[in-house]
């Protein structure tokens, strides 16, 4: 039957049209693999091996049940689109793709090269309705280029709630490897663009077990990736990721006009909720009616470069009481001592506070070289009698006591005040004369190694303030400041050439360091006596990708940004 199968799918594929042909001269036969056609509702994996692949027959189906796949790390079990676009209305359905007791699988929409995104989930009508859910016991899977739009509730959920079963619950169950990226979802009408762990971290659930009210606490996830997605029009929160207790990033999304329920308590472009230690940057968050960034987790994280645009600005505007902010910080399930690290942020016109930290518990928190304008609160701080001066809308302190290190920030009333581009592509980066450029402090120690942009930071002679780091540099701070290394060819791929001359035997550190802060190859750490070096580098077991070089030379320190191509 599997051959039969296949043989259908070859002569599908060559009818499907000359355009994928064009584009796919030699059509790949998959020894293994099997198809799923339109009609079909339900697949069972469990005689599908590490390394097949499942095809999703081109055409308009209704919801998709995929159950029992086990792949292995390095050979998940691929789900893929064939022959045009998988298309998923499910009229009355509960959800468009349900995932269940599955491991190592990838479900990507890349199967077809005429669309981006090859698998779409849309008009889920019915009552809490949800485009993909992942669960019962799922771990260690890869979603891409899917699109999922009007569902009731929730784009993507992935967790395994905790039941009577007790196979789902903290002491049985981790939910590994949960990586998102390159997703559109939008027009969610209740619920969130992701909902990814349970919230009950702290608190548990209540499940009836023989008869007996117990409380049973959900699982955790270690590793999460939540990268390169677009997402817009949400009921609740953008992103929400709780229980997440290790190895957690959220980077790189767009989120656009999140909270449109206005369900106050669930209002947040990003949301790292109770249990989840994930480091927040690069994201894009405009027009939101909630705050941009909820910090609900552990601590000891990073949320950097962060472009937050009218975070609530139009949420409740009759209600002084309904507050949102740019980010927002509590003790919810801090770990006692711990803190959060607040760098490189741009922020514009929050509804009320810029940065909101209320906290008792957190030491040896940062915030660095934000920028942060036109926050709303301010004339309500500065005329009412609140106890409070505008200059509290910034960075608000609840307690003024609390452990904290303000260095480098830069705070505008007004718009206009900022000399922004004000181009197309990047409104709020900075102009050429912009007095925030090199004006921040330095972060290299903390592992910031590039902007929102992937620019190298700091690009020129010292950090520049907020997300956007500029390619022109400072000549007022820093007047007799050259860069001190070449580096040829660039874009480079098998080799690089670093070239600098020294006038002083100086200590000499050079790194190749990923926009992570992985330190990739240490290429020099010695002293070295006064003259001129090259260093040839070998790049062949560098992934393609930008890169920083990052050079020290007697307590001065200069990085540029390297892209290696193949």
């Amino acid at each position: 039957m599997k051959i039969l199968k296949n043989l259908i799918l070859l002569v599908v594929v060559y009818l499907s049209g000359s355009q994928y042909l064009h584009a796919n001269q030699n059509p790949v036969f998959f020894e293994k693999s099997d198809t799923i056609f339109p009609e079909n509702y339900l697949y069972d994996g469990t005689n599908l091996e590490p390394g097949d692949t499942l095809f999703l027959m081109a055409g308009t189906r209704t919801e998709l049940i995929l159950k029992n796949f086990t792949g292995s790390e390095i050979s998940p079990i691929i789900i893929t689109n064939i022959g045009g676009l998988c298309d998923i209305d499910p009229i009355e359905g509960r959800y468009g793709i349900s995932v269940r007791n599955s491991r190592f699988i990838k479900i990507t929409g890349t199967g077809h090269p005429q669309y981006f995104y090859g698998i779409r989930i849309h008009d889920l009508e019915e009552a809490h309705s949800v485009g993909m859910s992942l669960e019962k016991k799922t771990s260690d899977f890869e979603i891409d280029h899917v699109e999922i739009s009007n569902s009731d509730f929730s784009g993507i959920i992935a967790k395994s709630d905790p039941d009577a079963s007790l196979s789902t619950s903290r002491d049985s169950f981790v939910q590994y490897n949960t990586h998102i990226h390159h997703n559109y979802i939008h027009d969610i009408r209740v619920g969130e663009g992701m909902y990814i762990g349970n919230t009950k971290y702290n608190e548990g659930m209540h499940i009836n077990i023989n008869g007996n009210d117990s409380i049973i606490f959900p699982h955790y996830l270690k590793g999460v990736k939540i990268h390169d997605n677009i997402i817009a029009r949400t009921g609740f929160d953008g992103i929400q990721v709780s229980s997440a207790i290790e190895d957690c990033q959220i980077y790189n999304n767009r989120i656009s006009y999140d909270s449109q329920a206005e369900s106050y308590g669930q209002m947040s472009g990003i949301i790292l909720g109770g249990g989840s230690q994930c480091d927040c940057y690069n994201n894009r968050i405009e027009n939101g009616l909630g705050t941009g960034i909820l910090m609900f987790g552990l601590g000891n994280n990073k949320i950097y470069n962060n472009l937050i645009v009218n975070a609530g600005k139009g949420f409740a505007p009759d209600d002084d009481f309904k507050r949102q902010y740019g980010i927002y910080m509590s003790d919810l399930s801090l770990i006692p001592g711990n803190g959060v690290s607040y760098f490189n942020n741009t922020i514009i016109s929050p509804r009320n506070d810029g940065i909101r930290i209320m906290s008792t518990e957190s030491r040896n928190n940062q915030a660095k070289n934000n920028l942060i304008v036109s926050p709303g609160a301010f004339d309500e701080y500065e005329n009412d009698n609140t106890g409070f001066t505008g200059q509290d809308s910034y960075l608000f302190l609840n307690n003024r006591e609390v452990d904290i290190d303000t260095s480098g920030n830069f705070f505008f009333r007004y718009m206009k005040s900022v000399d922004f581009t004000r181009d197309n592509l990047d409104f709020y980066a900075l102009s050429n004369t912009s007095c925030l450029i090199d004006a921040g402090v330095d972060l290299i120690d903390c592992s910031v190694y590039c902007d929102i942009n992937h620019q190298a930071r700091p690009t020129g002679f010292g950090f520049d303030v907020g997300a956007f780091e500029s390619k022109y540099s400072n000549h007022v701070l820093f007047p007799d400041t050259t860069l001190f290394f070449d580096i040829f060819p660039n874009p480079a791929s098998d080799i690089l050439k670093l070239k600098y001359t020294l006038e002083n035997e100086s200590e000499v550190s050079i790194q190749i360091v990923d926009p992570f802060g992985k330190i990739v190859r240490e290429v020099e750490n010695d002293t070295q006596a006064h003259g001129t070096y090259t260093h040839e580098i070998s790049l062949a077991d560098i992934n393609t990708g930008i890169y920083m070089i990052v050079v020290r030379i007697a307590g001065t320190r200069s990085t540029t940004s390297l892209l290696i191509l193949r």
